[in-house]
C-alpha cells in the first residue's frame, strides 16, 4: 500500500508538471468555446478488462480491476483517485476546472500491489460524464489521438502522460463538443472491434461501451456478468487483447491507428 500511495503522490506531480508547462491551471478560464469553463468537474466510470483465470488475484477472479490509480486530465484541471473492489470510480477535478478530459487508469497486478503494469485511458466531455476505462475505451482513446495529430503536433498514445497533451489539444476540443464527431469516433472503433472479431460467430459490441454501466463476472459469486463486460471476456479469448488485458498491436492497435488516419480532425 506505500507503494501505491507514492505512485499516487507521482500522479499527482506529474499532472501538476504537465498542467504548469502547458500554461497553468487557469489558462482557459474565459474560454466561451467549451461549455463547462470554470466549473467543478466530478467524472465516474469502471475500470474492467479480462484476464486468463491463471491470473493473480483479484484479476483472474473478475473483469473489475480494483485499486486501479486514476488520473484526469482536463482541459483545465486535474484529479486523482483510486478504483473501488467492484472497479468503479469516481474523481473529483476542482473549480476552476474544463472539459474534455482524459482520464487514465494504471492497474496494478493482484498481489504485487505497487507495480504498474498495465494502462488504459478514457474520454470525458465533462462534469457529470461517464468514462469506462477498458480495452475498448483505449482504442478510443488511440483513434482520437491519432485523429488530431500532425507532423508538427504529435499526441503521444503510449505513455501515461499523454492525456494532458491531447486534452489541451483544439482538435481533440472539437472532436468532443462535436456530437457527429465524437459518435463518429466512437462507432468507427466498434466497428474495427467487430472486424477484427471475424464473421464466425460476429462479436457484439455495445454502443455505449464508453458510459454503460459494466457488471463485473465473478468466479467468485458465480456472476455471468452483463453484456459490457461479457465482451471483455470474448476479446481476451479470441486473443485480441493480450494477458495483461491490454489491445494486442496487430488485430486491434494497427487497425484502429489506419482507420482514424484516414478520419483525421483539423482544429
Amino acid at each position: 500500500m506505500i507503494m501505491q500511495t507514492t505512485f499516487k503522490r507521482g500522479l499527482l506531480a506529474m499532472a501538476a508538471a504537465a498542467l504548469a508547462a502547458c500554461g497553468g491551471g487557469n489558462g482557459f478560464d474565459g474560454d466561451d468555446k467549451n461549455p463547462f469553463n470554470g466549473k467543478e468537474v466530478t467524472i465516474r466510470g469502471t475500470v474492467a478488462s479480462s484476464y486468463p483465470a491463471t491470473a493473480p488475484a483479484p484479476l483472474g477472479t473478475s473483469n473489475a480491476i480494483a485499486k486501479a490509480a486514476i488520473i484526469a486530465n482536463c482541459r483545465s484541471g486535474y484529479g486523482v483517485t483510486d478504483t473501488a473492489a467492484d472497479g468503479s470510480y469516481t474523481v473529483k477535478i476542482t473549480s476552476p476546472a474544463s472539459g474534455p478530459c482524459v482520464v487514465t487508469a494504471t492497474t496494478f497486478q493482484g498481489t504485487a500491489l505497487g507495480v504498474p503494469t498495465t494502462i488504459l485511458r478514457s474520454v470525458a466531455l465533462g462534469d457529470g460524464s461517464v468514462a469506462n476505462i477498458t480495452p475498448l475505451t483505449e482504442l478510443l482513446y488511440v483513434y482520437m489521438a491519432t485523429q488530431v495529430t500532425t507532423t508538427a503536433l504529435p499526441v503521444l498514445t503510449t505513455t501515461s502522460t499523454a492525456g494532458s497533451v491531447l486534452a489541451i489539444n483544439e482538435a481533440f476540443n472539437k472532436i468532443m463538443t462535436t456530437p457527429a464527431l465524437f459518435n463518429a469516433s466512437v462507432a468507427s472503433v466498434a466497428t474495427v472491434v467487430r472486424t477484427a472479431g471475424g464473421t464466425v460467430n460476429p462479436l457484439t459490441v455495445p454502443a455505449d461501451y464508453l458510459t454503460g454501466a459494466i457488471i463485473a463476472r465473478s468466479t467468485v459469486t458465480n456472476a455471468a456478468g452483463n453484456e459490457q463486460s461479457m465482451v471483455l471476456d470474448q476479446l481476451r479469448t479470441r486473443n485480441l487483447i493480450n494477458a495483461n488485458g491490454y489491445p494486442q498491436t496487430a488485430t486491434l492497435l494497427t487497425p484502429t491507428i489506419t482507420h482514424a488516419t484516414a478520419n483525421k480532425v483539423a482544429p
